[in-house]
């Protein structure tokens, strides 16, 4: 195995990301949407802090995207409007306020455009490499894992979600169980994409495949056309989940039958499950390459990490 093109450690010096929302938010004072900056605390770690300062239930505040506390990150995270009043008065240690909007609802997950990331990459070995090997990610794209930290210290957050799934009570606030049961469907997603990857269909579509288009549209495979610009899609489990056809649904049915999981244990969790792509392309691509450091600049899709696009960067180009 060679080795890689260069270092990197993910710490918020390193590690730039800032949300992109959906939509404007449409200025009724029912919530006040905060554009904030945070270093060192995760989403959930924030959600719990701030349900504590302002005495608001953790289900009332919302968030389109969780984000660890390895970064320096900029997002967004609403609260009742009744909350930013009491906010007014306080001055909550490590939160930095942006900005603040206001929203006639909450901000929900998923309600998010995508992220633009800013990463230092050091000790770059091979300049010309590393070039070689973002052109070819930015055209072909790369597998659209989830990474680690979806599953908590040493695997916890999946492990508790496995034991819920099977029945065992954990006791644990709304935000918790759903972090567990979407670490199973999370796991899942990645074992599916390991096995389609070692079957050869990174790159190309399986008989029955239900595909995604840009606009995040479901096209069952035996209506697309070669020249669209659709990519297949892997099982986010759930009790709804829309399901694939002939040799696709095939493949992940076995899957499931082999790990011991049905679609119908997801309903308890209210978790209907969805569909996932399962390459991602990186957008408005940026490097700066000098004295063996290297800056990068992307724009990644929700849903999307960038520390699987930087590890899939590291390694040497295919020829």
């Amino acid at each position: 195995m060679r080795d890689p093109l260069f270092k990197f450690e993910k710490k918020p010096e390193n590690f730039h990301v800032e949300e992109v929302p959906l939509l404007p938010f449409d200025s009724v004072r029912n919530h006040a949407i905060l554009k904030v900056e945070k270093v060192g605390e995760s989403t959930l770690e924030l959600v719990e802090r701030l349900s504590s300062l302002l005495n608001v239930p953790q289900r009332e505040i919302g968030y389109a995207g969780l984000k660890d506390a390895q970064a320096k990150a900029v997002q967004y995270i609403s609260i009742p409007y009744s909350a930013f009043e009491r906010l007014k008065n306080k001055d909550p240690e490590g939160i930095n306020i942006l900005q603040v909007f206001f929203n006639s609802e909450k901000l929900r997950t998923g309600r998010l455009k995508g992220n633009r990331f800013r990463v230092v990459l050091e000790e770059v070995r091979d300049s010309e490499g590393l070039r070689k090997k973002l052109e070819e990610i930015t055209e072909k794209g790369f597998p659209n894992f989830y990474d680690t930290q979806r599953f908590g210290a040493k695997g916890e957050n999946l492990k508790k979600g496995l034991k819920m799934l099977k029945g065992l009570y954990m006791k644990a606030s709304f935000y918790k169980r759903r972090l567990y049961i979407s670490a199973v469907a999370s796991w899942f997603f990645n074992l599916y994409l390991e096995e389609r990857i070692k079957a050869g269909y990174l790159h190309r579509t399986m008989k029955g495949d239900l595909l995604i288009d840009e606009e995040g549209r479901w096209v069952p495979e035996r209506y697309s056309h070669q020249e669209e610009n659709l990519i297949p899609t892997g099982p986010i489990l759930g009790y709804r989940m829309p399901l694939p056809e002939k040799e696709a649904l095939d493949f992940e049915r076995q899957l499931l039958e082999r790990e011991g999981l049905n679609l119908s244990m997801f309903r308890p969790f209210r978790a209907p499950g969805s569909r996932r792509a399962i390459k991602v392309y990186p957008k408005e691509v940026k490097i700066n390459i000098f004295s063996g450091k290297a800056v990068l600049e992307f724009f990644l899709p929700k849903g999307s990490y960038a520390t699987v696009m930087i590890k899939e960067l590291a390694c040497p180009p295919s020829s």
